[in-house]
């Protein structure tokens, strides 16, 4: 009988005798120490032995000073997380009342502008008569009239 090939080397439901000894499945190649097995119920959190042991609903086994230590440092971490957000919302609030802010004096501006290309300024001496001017042009345009331009926490307010 032919010898099988070595890409067929598990075609057979069951491993041969030179099979399991090439896997070495089985063979203990290092012996453990006394650090590697730990101690007969020690605690979930700490891995030491039970000092003040008490049970969880799911039956495992902690120190009362461990569940203490832990339920504080989530609270700590949550605190912590909180503030990060709230830093942040309010960083992200003042970057939008910025932009806002900045879009509202841009568009009153250019606004600005636009009317001061309208005006006969020949026929007007005086600053007091151009912004009269400029008054009467924005109300019969689609536009809105700014006046000064003075944005305060989020609206616009005139002085």
């Amino acid at each position: 009988m032919p010898q099988r090939h070595s890409k067929n080397n598990n075609y057979l439901a069951f491993f041969t005798h030179e099979e399991k000894l090439k896997l070495g499945y089985g063979t203990q190649r290092e012996r453990l120490g006394r650090d590697s097995i730990g101690p007969f119920d020690p605690c979930c959190l700490c891995i030491k032995h039970l000092i003040h042991p008490l049970f969880c609903q799911k039956g495992h086994l902690l120190c009362n000073e461990c569940i203490l230590e832990c339920l504080l440092t989530q609270k700590k971490d949550i605190e912590r997380r909180i503030a990060e957000t709230s830093h942040q919302n309010l960083k992200m609030r003042r970057e939008l009342h910025h932009d806002i802010s900045h879009e509202i004096i841009t568009s009153a501006v250019n606004f600005r502008v636009w009317n001061l290309d309208h005006i006969d300024y020949k026929s007007h001496k005086s600053s007091r008569s151009i912004d009269q001017q400029i008054k009467a042009n924005a109300l019969g345009s689609r536009q809105y009239w700014i006046n000064n331009n003075t944005i305060l926490s989020g609206a616009i307010s005139s002085h």
